[in-house]
């Protein structure tokens, strides 16, 4: 055991999840992807020791109440300052999660580490950029999971992050921090695959051909990941752009019929330099030298282009900030 806090205070961003890699049956890894963190919008959740309060939301006094049963402690509130919106791809669950459980284990004196806390947060089945990006920030090329003999052998399981089995914790294979470059996060109307709906998607589209996989993972490893080493914008660009055409993306985008290429489009007349739709949307992510120009288009053309809200932020190189 480790000290215990009277009041434990954490900020956790969002991230932006570009795509998925190996959801083929080729290798010994699964899943596998791209993404970064951004600083806005961001969890600022805090916990102090009592009873939970009937209004607390039921996945954070779900969780809450199984940490207690496990670990055998006292009661623990949380309230939440600041929230991340869920279902339109900034991956608002896993840093809430791993938020909640790292306050109630600095809470309780319960010492850990980010094996630990990963495990029990739940997260990190299927991608592991948002556990990443959570610890560290910056941008990260994701290996995925190593296979099980079982499915080694052939029974392979795609599915989201929230009905995955456990296969362990993911494999980085290299992060970098994101260049300052301008980001705005454009929310067109609806919401992104979830639930039932997320694991049919995965049921009817997985395994990609392995052609398709090994075309994305040579697009990310000879195109884009040299260009944020080396700081090069417009290859940056050029190839997030590309990126959204891969099969994988393209079907993800597809989920939104005509609305996610329209807007693409209008952004893309309006100064868009590179430009993406993070994990099921509909959340886009617009890389700009005239953010102004961009901004200015969708002030005039925003709503009948069914755009409902523009957020500007910035890459985030670090992780979630504790205090006490």
């Amino acid at each position: 055991m480790s000290a215990e806090f009277p009041r434990i205070e954490v900020q956790a961003s969002s991230r932006i999840h570009a795509t998925l890699t190996n959801l083929s049956s080729f290798g010994r890894y699964i899943n596998g992807g791209l993404g970064f963190a951004v600083e806005e919008p961001a969890w600022k959740i805090t916990a102090t020791h009592g009873e939970m309060h009937p209004d607390t939301p039921v996945r954070i006094a779900s969780h809450v109440g199984n940490l207690r049963r496990k670990y055998s402690t006292s009661g623990m509130q949380v309230s939440v300052d600041r929230q991340i919106p869920s279902h339109l791809g900034h991956g608002a669950t896993t840093p809430l999660m791993l938020a909640v459980t790292e306050a109630f284990f600095r809470l309780h004196g319960i010492e850990y580490d980010q094996e630990q806390l990963i495990k029990e947060s739940g997260r990190g089945r299927t991608s592991g950029i948002g556990v990443k990006t959570y610890f560290e920030g910056g941008v990260i090329l994701d290996g995925g999971h190593q296979k099980t003999q079982e499915e080694l052998a052939g029974a392979l399981t795609f599915s989201p992050s929230s009905i995955a089995p456990d296969r362990g914790l993911p494999v980085t294979l290299d992060r970098v921090d994101m260049p300052n470059w301008p980001i705005l996060l454009i929310r067109p109307e609806g919401e992104g695959l979830s639930g039932k709906a997320e694991d049919a998607f995965f049921r009817q589209w997985c395994p990609i051909p392995e052609a398709e996989f090994k075309k994305t993972s040579k697009l990310i490893q000879e195109h884009i990941w040299p260009s944020l080493q080396q700081a090069n914008y417009s290859q940056f660009c050029e190839g997030i752009n590309l990126l959204q055409e891969t099969f994988w993306k393209a079907k993800e985008i597809s989920t939104h019929g005509t609305l996610i290429p329209e807007i693409m489009s209008f952004l893309k007349s309006n100064c868009a330099d590179g430009l993406g739709m993070s994990s099921f949307g509909p959340l886009l992510y617009c890389f700009t030298r005239r953010p102004e120009d961009v901004l200015g288009a969708i002030s005039e053309e925003g709503t009948q282009m069914k755009i409902i809200s523009v957020l500007r932020t910035q890459g985030r190189n670090q992780g979630r900030a504790i205090r006490g």
